[in-house]
């Protein structure tokens, strides 16, 4: 009977998976447009293994808002989280450059700059958000100013106190630069001022700080009091206690710790100790022509073994720009940069041991991460994998991509050559990644696709081995056949996000693709063949994208009717409620009679329906006014006669 219907309902065919994740092919949502209008992303790892991700957010269309959401490590949105983010702070005020922390405690703090207050300009707000989504005691909505001293207050950073609070650092007014120690609370820390402190009064930016082991901060700055020509920037730093006073041998306005270098970043190493990366200027301006790392105790000197130049990495002919650098987990550091010293702009790594000698397999100059074919690539993620190695993450153009180097300094087994882009989609933007637990790392980017794209924030998993394996369930809830048409539709949780291509065989020939499935809704996809031969047998599946091989649905097999015979199907639905629709088909679009009768074979009404053609119809009888009780269908086409379809009509 269903074959009268032309129509094929298939069995469920599910994707082999490992585990329960829900990780897609293609990444999961992490906020889509619309509602959310998602900027300037940053990311934190949970320390269960999943991630925050915070955002600037234009959704109210007055402001730049801050939201904030937390992916568990299945990725799935975390319990308590709304759908749509978290709004950290909706202020009616112009606000930007989010920064975050994880508080260890499974939460994060954060950081932003924040226009409320028109009599400072610009202000440095803090926010603490616990893992369910809720705000930590003390912590008002949208957050609190870590100072409300005058003027344009920029560049926030936060690095946690090792008590529960949090030193915050920023760049002031007139090129100075500020850090602000504040409690559990939020309240400032015993002996530290409601506005913080004046690291430097003299012109100096991009303050950073790190931990002392003790409670204190060292905190570091690229200072420009010789001047802004390419020789006169110096490194400087302070070290303050947990109670904000300068540590011995400390003075104000720094101690000169990286002459002739600029950009610093501070990284813990271990109690007492830090390490202190730096880049050597290039004559030709924002370029960097090599880089610096030292290793220091907190009183500003050289550790034992290191000089006070410390080590340069990346000195091959050419210039670079930019620079990151985190702790390897195994006393180390690694770097990541990018590199113009092959004519295009790649991305390069190193890793140091604690000694500050280059990691065997990892040349000083710099191991080259990216693909060198592709031009012009841009850095912008770092992650370490737990065993002495990282995740590299970069930008071609708008594809992006992710790279796992070992401690050794080889591509990880399971990966390609130069990484796994991170979807099939058309663009991904500024990839960002961080440890995710197990040696893995997660990714998150933005798509801006346009119009008929989709858009918005999305995160994938990492393993070590390659991307996490597939976690989607897809079946092939139906297919309708005709002469010269397949039309299937698949449904899964999240379906309607996945980049998908259709692919189909015959009995005889090869898997074939035929195009993008589309979206249909939130959790379908659809796609309609229309290259298909009367009387042939075709079979279809799925290949589902992501950064590395496809992953398949099962195969289903779908029969194209030779022709259309004349056939009755009867009632549907089967009682009937008032007027009775009944499905038929047509063999051709000659004359056709279609009568319904009662038990007693009276004709109560007759309709000519061969003007709707060859094909499967369906046709309510609307003029059909039947009381309840038992009716026969009968059609006639050419001679040809189908009866016996009974139905009941109930009221």
């Amino acid at each position: 009977m269903h074959r009268l219907f032309l129509t094929v309902v298939l069995a469920l065919c599910v994707l082999a998976v490992q585990a329960s994740a829900t990780w897609l092919p293609d990444g999961v949502p992490v906020c889509s447009y619309p509602p959310c209008v998602p900027a300037n992303p940053r990311i934190v790892a949970d320390g269960a293994g999943g991630v925050f991700v915070a955002w600037q957010d234009a959704r109210s269309r007055l402001s730049q808002d801050f939201y904030a959401h937390h992916l568990t490590a299945n990725g799935d949105r975390a319990p308590g989280w709304p759908a749509d983010g978290l709004p950290v702070c909706v202020s009616p005020a112009s606000k930007g450059n989010p920064r975050l922390v994880a508080d260890g405690q499974g939460g994060f703090f954060a950081c932003w700059t924040d226009g409320r207050n028109p009599s400072t300009a610009f202000d440095i707000y803090v926010q603490h958000v616990r893992g369910d989504g809720t705000l930590a005691p003390g912590w008002p909505v949208n957050g609190l100013p870590a100072s409300l001293e005058p003027g344009s207050d920029q560049a926030g950073k936060l690095m946690l106190d090792g008590s529960g609070g949090i030193y915050v650092t920023w760049d002031g007014p007139f090129d100075t630069v500020w850090i602000q120690h504040l409690t559990s609370t939020g309240a400032p820390a015993p002996g530290w001022p409601s506005d913080g402190l004046e690291a430097c009064t003299l012109p100096s930016l991009f303050g950073i700080s790190v931990a002392d082991g003790i409670g204190g901060a060292v905190m570091v700055w690229t200072d420009f009091r010789r001047g802004g020509s390419p020789d006169g920037y110096d490194v400087y730093g302070s070290h303050y206690t947990a109670g904000g006073a300068l540590a011995p041998g400390w003075v104000p306005n720094g101690n000169l710790l990286a002459p002739g270098e600029w950009r610093a970043l501070a990284l813990a190493d271990s109690a007492g100790k830090f390490y202190l990366v730096s880049s050597t200027p290039s004559p030709y301006g924002f370029l960097d022509v090599s880089y610096s790392v030292r290793r220091l105790s907190v009183d500003g000197t050289p550790v034992p073994g290191w000089t006070a130049r410390g080590v340069v990495v990346g000195a091959a002919p050419g210039d670079r720009t930019g620079i990151l650098a985190i702790p390897d987990g195994a006393g180390g550091v690694l770097l990541e940069w990018n590199d113009f010293r092959g004519g295009g702009d790649d991305v390069y790594g190193a890793r140091l041991l604690p000694s500050g000698t280059p990691a065997p397999g990892w040349p000083a100059e710099g191991l080259i991460v990216s693909d060198p074919s592709l031009g012009y690539d841009s850095f912008f993620g770092l992650a370490a994998d737990g065993s002495g190695g990282g995740y590299f993450s970069f930008q071609y153009d708008y594809p992006s991509y992710v790279q796992h180097i070992t401690a050794a300094g080889t591509v990880a087994p399971g990966w390609l050559p130069y990484g796994f882009r991170l979807a099939t989609t058309s663009s991904q933007f500024n990839p960002q990644l961080v440890p995710a637990g197990a040696g893995g790392a997660i990714a998150v980017w933005e798509e801006l696709g346009g119009i008929g794209s989709r858009n918005g924030l999305f995160a994938q998993r990492f393993e070590p081995n390659g991307p996490v394996p597939v976690a989607v369930k897809l079946s092939l809830a139906s297919t309708e056949a005709t002469l010269d048409r397949v039309v299937l539709v698949w449904d899964g949780p999240g379906a309607g996000s996945l980049s998908a291509t259709v692919e189909r065989r015959t009995e005889e020939s090869a898997w074939q693709p035929l195009g993008p499935a589309s979206t249909a809704g939130t959790d379908r996809l659809r796609y309609e063949d229309r290259g298909v031969l009367p009387g042939s047998r075709y079979a279809y599946r799925l290949a589902l994208g992501g950064g590395g091989a496809p992953a398949y649905t099962a195969e289903s097999w779908v029969d194209v009717p030779r022709g259309y015979r004349l056939a009755l199907a009867g009632f549907r639905p089967n009682p009937a409620t008032g007027a009775p629709t009944v499905a038929f088909a047509l063999a051709d679009a000659s004359p056709a009679t279609l009568e319904l009768l009662d038990v007693s074979g009276r004709r109560l009404l007759a309709r000519e329906v061969g003007g709707l053609g060859a094909g499967a119809h369906t046709l309510r009888l609307e003029d059909a006014a039947v009381p309840p009780g038992v009716y026969w269908i009968r059609l006639a086409q050419s001679g040809a006669v189908r009866c016996g379809a009974r139905g009941l009509v109930v009221r």
